[in-house]
């Protein structure tokens, strides 16, 4: 049976004789509360069981509790398919978003969901696919904004934003920027910001740049690196055993810059041609280790090889050279100051040939014979005397002349200085200050006591005497 009635249809509250419900015609509403009372409606499942309440008073609109929990359906399409559900009787809670299902809703088929996570905190969980921020084809990354200049930002709790409490990363004809905001409130961005880092689409990277001109480009600025558990490196590796050809490292002892040819890829233990790093000890003190260094030479045959002139000095500080013996004594001093070479050994001497059967000692005297080789001498005041073996006792050649290290049976014989000479005093006692001569005794000389006999066969002056027998005396070489 139907009935009709027009206008309104009101229902008094009995305390107050007012409308609490109203059915409006005219309008089309409904109307529950008022005049005093709030409004709910509550619908019931057929076991009296409440499912549904919207609450008047509060605002609130509440489904459930049942034993499927509370849901909203939004259903379209032949099979019913939930276009959008709010349901708590998934885990987690959730609201899920789907295109087609097969329409059991106890077994629904969705695209992507947003809820909160599995564990017991306020996290929120994005899941079925890619996100798209700004487009609706988010292909390209699980994440993926679209925006015409700058697509996002991030904003830091509690800090001015004029003091890196705002940043964003721009895109800018198709690179990729991160700003720091430096401007106050009503000025952020603009003018107001520092380019941290900048990517380029030809591949540059820039920090302190927008404009990066290399593939690392760190204009007006240090870069650092380090420090951590192995210290701060840098490889620049290349070759099927990932050898570094260079590193730059602090984890080593000293810290050092290295070069290598190839390796074992083991960064721990790797094997360097050369390096350069400091010099061990806490000093400002450089050192090349590996193997020799060239200069203007990619085939150093020395331990420095210099293709070219070398500069010592100069700008208000003299030029000094100074060469060392193995046990580190300096030998030879090149004064810049003064212009002098300082050498530390004694004589200048020339180096000439000795017959094979000749075995010749230091502070020997030698005498020319007839194949322009020389032997030790045999004969008193003989001119044929050409000076004394270098290199006995504590003199040394200072300047050899004529010396070929090629060839062999060459010695170096004492033309002018300080040397040590075999000496015998049995012909006469030496003096200091008497001239010497070639002996009797092979290779010994004596006081040359002739004057008629002496001259062209003098070898040099005693600087010690010898009063008796033989010895070796320090002698000033002096031919005559």
């Amino acid at each position: 049976m139907t009935e009709q009635f027009s206008g309104k249809v009101e229902v008094l509250n009995d305390a107050s004789k007012k409308a609490t419900i109203t059915l409006d015609g005219d309008d089309g509403d409904i109307l529950l509360g008022g005049n005093g009372v709030d409004g709910d409606v509550r619908v019931r499942n057929s076991a009296r069981i409440e499912k549904i309440h919207l609450d008047g008073k509060s605002g609130w609109f509440s489904f459930g509790p049942g034993g499927d929990g509370g849901r909203i359906f939004a259903e379209y399409g032949p099979q019913s398919a939930p276009l959008l559900k709010l349901s708590d009787l998934d885990e987690p809670p959730r609201i899920q978003f789907q295109q087609e299902g097969t329409g059991d809703e106890t077994k629904p088929q969705y695209s992507a969901w947003i809820g909160m996570d599995n564990g017991k905190s306020n996290n929120l969980a994005i899941m079925g696919g890619n996100v798209g921020i700004g487009t609706l084809n988010p292909k390209f990354g699980r994440v993926m904004i679209e925006h015409s200049s700058i697509p996002l930002s991030f904003r830091e709790t509690g800090r001015p934003i004029d003091q890196g409490g705002l940043w964003r990363m721009p895109l800018d004809n198709g690179n990729l920027r991160f700003d720091v905001n430096t401007g106050a409130p009503g000025s952020e961005f603009g003018n107001n910001y520092l380019p941290v880092l900048s990517m380029t689409k030809d591949g540059h990277v820039g920090i302190g740049t927008t404009n990066p001109q290399y593939k690392l480009d760190v204009p007006g600025g240090w870069f650092s690196f380090g420090p951590g558990g192995d210290g701060g490196r840098i490889f620049a590796e290349y070759g099927p055993q990932n050898a570094p050809l260079l590193k730059l490292s602090d984890f080593d002892d000293p810290p050092r810059i290295q070069f290598q040819q190839e390796g074992t890829g083991d960064e721990t233990k790797p094997q360097y041609s050369a390096w350069i790093g400091m010099a061990k000890g806490n000093s400002n003190k450089l050192a090349i280790m590996g193997g020799n260094v060239g200069i203007g030479t990619m085939e150093p045959a020395a331990t420095l090889d210099v293709k070219g002139e070398i500069q010592v000095g100069g700008d208000g500080r003299d030029g000094d050279v100074f060469v060392s013996n193995r046990q580190g004594r300096r030998t030879i001093h090149l004064d810049g100051d003064s212009g002098d070479i300082i050498l530390q050994n004694a004589d200048c001497a020339e180096e000439f040939g000795v017959a094979e059967s000749e075995e010749i000692e230091p502070g020997t005297v030698m005498v020319l014979d007839q194949e322009d080789t020389l032997h030790q001498s045999t004969e008193a005041y003989d001119k044929k005397v050409v000076g004394v073996v270098s290199g006995a006792g504590d003199y040394k050649a200072g300047i050899v002349l004529d010396k070929k290290p090629a060839e062999t049976n060459r010695i170096p014989v004492a033309l002018m200085g300080k040397v040590y000479c075999k000496v015998d005093a049995q012909y006469s006692p030496i003096e200091v200050g008497d001239l010497l001569t070639s002996s009797s005794t092979p290779g010994y000389a004596m006081k040359a006591s002739d004057p008629l006999k002496t001259f062209g066969a003098v070898i040099g002056k005693a600087l010690r005497s010898l009063r008796e027998g033989k010895g070796m005396i320090p002698i000033l070489a002096a031919l005559q």
